[in-house]
């Protein structure tokens, strides 16, 4: 099966499995550490405007963002799918 016909769920979860060799060295306050830090990044290169390069990598910064996210789902044992849907109902 390729990514790009992979549900959210179950490409969430190849990326949790990825990010365990990845960030298994880090601790829980650090890898929300890497988090904020990949956003604050994100908020930066935000104010810079909207050409091609910005848009390129905004869409690198947010993907590294929801790596370093899945990984500390993982390290909470989270499952995202009902976490996601319960705030899509609430703020429907």
């Amino acid at each position: 099966m390729t990514t790009e016909s992979k549900s959210f769920e179950a490409l969430w979860e190849e990326a949790e499995q990825l990010t365990s060799k990845r960030y298994k060295h880090l601790s829980h306050d650090q890898l929300i550490k890497e988090i904020t830090d990949l956003l604050s990044k994100y908020g930066k290169i935000n104010m810079l405007g909207g050409s091609e390069l910005i848009g390129s990598l905004k869409n690198r910064l947010m993907g590294e963002t929801l790596f370093a996210l899945a990984a500390l789902t993982l390290k909470d044992n989270l499952n995202i799918h009902p976490i996601l849907q319960e705030q899509v109902i609430v703020n429907s």
